[in-house]
């Protein structure tokens, strides 16, 4: 009686994985795309640009530009389950559309994209840390110099060198890293909700031009003088539901894609967490 054999079932990969111990469990790849959507460190740097365009309605945007960057991460989750494995973007284009195209769409973002993201953390960091942090404590020259070309250039290099060391500890040593910010920021969050659920609006206008004259200088009532100086020359007073442009907001829909295109952030690293293909 002859014998067939059967013919092996054709993979999307060549070889199947290692078995090494993949680094992340699924509430660290969670934690990876929680930081990607920093609501305070790309959020609030982003809004503040906002008032380049007045007429725009930000919560109407934010809405909006969730609704789209869903169907983003709904196709990320599909990949993801399907194929997990490091590389992403690359991994999945060149079993999509060839090596080649696979290569120059993956690489692009790498050459043209990501080294952008240096003098942005810089900045972020002057305006966020340096800055605050250096006249809170008295040290006006301080923060001067972060404000100036070479202290952004130090800012860029002080980025690179920390981003470095975390990258020498592995996935693992960088979980544990993103795991103690998280609770840190978690406490923060806490105990901000707690001043303004306890505080009332004159004890915040109070503290505002307290903070104002000891810090900036700044004389009078500087809370008022800073909402009379948005409205200066025929500034908008706010934009309401009833009342907004359609083409405003949607000019606003690129500021708020600078912090709410990236939960999918950590797709190229998905093949390191733990039960990834349990999301199907």
């Amino acid at each position: 009686m002859a014998t067939t054999t059967e013919a092996p079932r054709q993979t999307l990969f060549l070889r199947n994985a290692t078995g090494l111990v993949k680094a992340w469990s699924t509430f660290d790849a969670f934690l990876y795309a929680f930081w990607s959507v920093n609501l305070v460190t790309l959020g609030l740097y982003g809004m503040s640009f906002v008032y380049t365009i007045p007429d725009g309605q930000l919560l109407g945007a934010v809405l909006l530009t969730g609704v789209l960057v869903t169907f983003l991460v709904l196709t990320y989750a599909q990949l993801v389950s399907a194929m997990p494995r490091a590389g992403g973007d690359y991994a999945w284009q060149s079993r999509i559309l060839g090596g080649g195209v696979g290569f120059v769409l993956a690489i692009t973002g790498w050459w043209f994209t990501l080294w952008l993201w240096t003098p942005i953390y810089a900045n972020i960091l002057i305006v966020q840390f340096f800055a605050p942090l250096a006249y809170t404590l008295g040290w006006t020259s301080v923060a001067t110099f972060f404000g100036s070309p070479t202290g952004i250039f130090v800012s860029c290099l002080i980025v690179l060198a920390f981003v470095s060391w975390v990258i020498t500890l592995g996935m693992e040593g960088y979980a544990r890293i993103q795991r103690f910010c998280f609770w840190l920021g978690i406490g923060g969050l806490v105990v901000m909700l707690g001043l303004l659920l306890f505080s009332s609006h004159e004890a915040f206008v109070n503290a505002f031009n307290r903070e104002a004259a000891s810090l900036f200088g700044a004389s009078g009532n500087a809370y008022q003088a800073t909402i009379a100086a948005s409205t200066k020359g025929g500034g908008p007073t706010g934009v309401g539901f009833g009342t907004f442009g359609f083409t405003s907001t949607l000019l606003l829909l690129p500021f708020l894609a600078f912090y709410l295109l990236w939960p999918v952030w950590g797709a190229t690293l998905y093949g390191e967490v733990r039960g990834a293909k349990e999301y199907r």
